[in-house]
């Protein structure tokens, strides 16, 4: 399944033709090395007023954001992100509103007993942004991207412990990256 998706996105973003107006984009999101201890990369492609990107990552949930930190590790071993940006002005820059989709695949390990489990996990959000070019190329892109999550429910280990999965979640980051005519 995550092939297909991975295939499908590619395809997707290579389908639209070529015009003085499109441009690719190489980002990443400096919220993984830094707060999630992994990285993330994004490649977009973008017309007129439009963009789409596929990007992936793999990182860790920080204690900070795991409430349940004390019991369990969250790992995410790979996540491959599909992402629509429709822009207000023309040049890409600016406001954005979009909706995204992720697949992920989580390990829970129970730190007292290090047994694990791993989860299948489907996210679709909205997404809303800022694409700042403070000069030809930097492209600065915070963002926030509330979420819904599939297949990421309670998971009980034979210990007797229970984490609790998440069906909405916050989130945000910060890509850097750079714009190619």
């Amino acid at each position: 399944m995550k092939k297909h998706f991975a295939i499908l996105s590619l395809c997707i973003l290579i389908s639209f033709g070529t015009n003085a107006q499109n441009y690719y984009q190489l980002e990443t999101d400096l919220s993984d090395p830094a707060i999630a201890k992994g990285g993330s990369l994004f490649l977009t492609y973008g017309f007129n007023k439009n963009a789409i990107s596929i990007g992936g990552a793999i990182n860790q949930l920080p204690k900070m954001l795991n409430e349940q930190s004390d019991d369990f590790n969250e790992k995410r071993n790979f996540q491959f992100t599909l992402e629509y940006q429709r822009f207000f002005k023309d040049g890409a820059k600016g406001f954005y509103v979009g909706a995204n989709t992720n697949y992920s695949n989580i390990t829970i390990e129970e730190l007292s007993t290090n047994a694990k489990a791993d989860l299948d996990v489907f996210r679709v959000g909205a997404v809303i942004g800022y694409v700042w070019m403070p000069w030809k190329g930097l492209v600065i892109n915070p963002f926030v991207n509330p979420r819904a999550s599939f297949g990421f429910d309670d998971t009980k280990f034979t210990s007797g412990k229970t984490y609790e999965g998440e069906a909405f979640a916050p989130f945000g980051g910060l890509k850097v990256g750079w714009r190619f005519k």
